[in-house]
């Protein structure tokens, strides 16, 4: 509800995020973020009515989202993205939950949840909530990135630059020798900790971020 409020009600001098990219079966973001659009409206107008479409779920390559902000469901989606009986296949086809399946989309190159996240982790400034960070794959795909760019940049400046720009908004680890381990096995991803007192905070955060 946290990340909801602060995706729908915004001021002018906030900067949505190009994409946000899900790892969660479920469609109840884009869900919610649709009806408080709706409850917006109603309050400002007094009628109900569809808003114009800010977010997009996309669940699939070929799907556009035109100048909406893309949902990107990596895994799939238990939610069906056509209501078309004559559709053979859809999101639900594509379900990433058993350990063989995940590798096997993680491992090939020319996936599309890969691609997409390797894209985004290149071009973009990424903001991680609700991580744990202990994913193999995801840490596989952003020390891929992180390679490539500190490759790059340091053929350019002729010197051995680091960058950091992704951020995992978190509480603070139990210790100090915990949270320091944290920090250092997090540098070679691009990645660095804001911490946050608690998970009440996030809303407050995103929006500051914004």
């Amino acid at each position: 509800m946290q990340i909801v409020r602060v995706l729908v009600d915004h001021d002018k001098s906030c900067k949505l995020p190009k994409a946000v990219i899900t790892f969660n079966a479920d469609s109840l973001l884009h869900s919610l973020i649709v009806i408080f659009k709706i409850k917006i409206q109603f309050e400002k107008t007094g009628k109900y009515h569809f808003p114009k479409e800010e977010f997009r779920k996309v669940t699939r390559t070929f799907q556009s989202w035109a100048d909406s902000i893309p949902i990107f469901h990596l895994h799939g989606s238990i939610s069906p993205s056509s209501a078309k009986k004559s559709a053979s296949k859809d999101s639900r086809d594509s379900l990433i939950f058993l350990e063989s399946s995940y590798n096997e989309v993680a491992s090939n190159m020319h996936s599309w949840a890969q691609s997409t996240f390797l894209y985004s982790a290149t071009n973009s400034k990424l903001v991680f909530v609700g991580l744990s960070m202990s994913d193999p794959n995801i840490r596989r795909w952003l020390s891929w990135t992180n390679q490539v760019y500190i490759s790059e940049l340091n053929n350019l400046t002729n010197s051995k630059s680091t960058s950091i720009p992704h951020l995992w908004v978190k509480t603070k680890a139990s210790s100090d020798q915990i949270q320091n381990f944290l920090d250092i096995s997090l540098r070679h991803m691009e990645v660095k900790i804001g911490l946050i007192d608690d998970y009440q905070k996030i809303e407050e955060t995103l929006r500051k971020i914004m």
